[in-house]
């Protein structure tokens, strides 16, 4: 039994997606997976402290894998696959999905939950016919679910500040040195 996939989707940000299309591809990619990495960490806590006291590595096991950028041809190909599991229908479906997205829709994921290594974590979750259930991942979810979504908004903004500043302190070097002669 797995775990099953929660998406986030967040949406009315717009002064902050705006703020994002000022940046390269690549800086506004950095700063959606730090935000998503934050907001994973916040939840990998949570769920590390109410998670079942077992004679295993439960709660060493829960970790917040690093943060990747899903264009919406990986999205579209990932979910044709689940669909028909033929790669030249997905590869079809993400080349028709990145052509109509016209380099928009990249969106940062992480995975939040316990590792392979923690194969009790489902067991402890879910429970079996001699184990009753102790859920930790669902009630970390639904005591967090808002809140990360502010943890997210608030950690992209904070990293635009940040990325700014880099790219300030940038100009103001190389006006410098041209400046010099150097």
């Amino acid at each position: 039994m797995a775990f099953s996939r929660q998406t986030v989707k967040i949406e009315g940000l717009k002064e902050l997606n705006e703020a994002l299309e000022d940046f390269s591809k690549a800086t506004a990619g950095n700063i959606l997976k730090r935000a998503v990495g934050t907001a994973g960490a916040v939840f990998a806590d949570h769920a590390i402290a109410i998670a079942p006291k077992d004679k295993g590595n439960l709660k060493r096991e829960i970790k917040v894998s690093k943060p990747k950028i899903i264009t919406p041809g990986k999205a579209a190909y990932a979910q044709a696959m689940r669909e028909t599991g033929d790669k030249a229908e997905a590869a079809a479906a993400a080349r028709a999905a990145n052509r109509s997205a016209g380099g928009e829709g990249r969106s940062a994921v992480t995975h939040v939950g316990p590792t392979k290594r923690a194969g009790q974590g489902s067991l402890q979750e879910f429970g079996t016919v001699h184990h009753k259930a102790q859920p930790f991942m669902r009630p970390t979810w639904d005591a967090y679910d808002q809140t990360l979504v502010v943890v997210i908004a608030e950690t992209i903004g904070e990293e635009i500040d940040k990325a700014k500043k880099r790219a300030e302190r940038k100009a103001a070097r190389l006006a410098a040195k041209i400046k010099s002669g150097t």
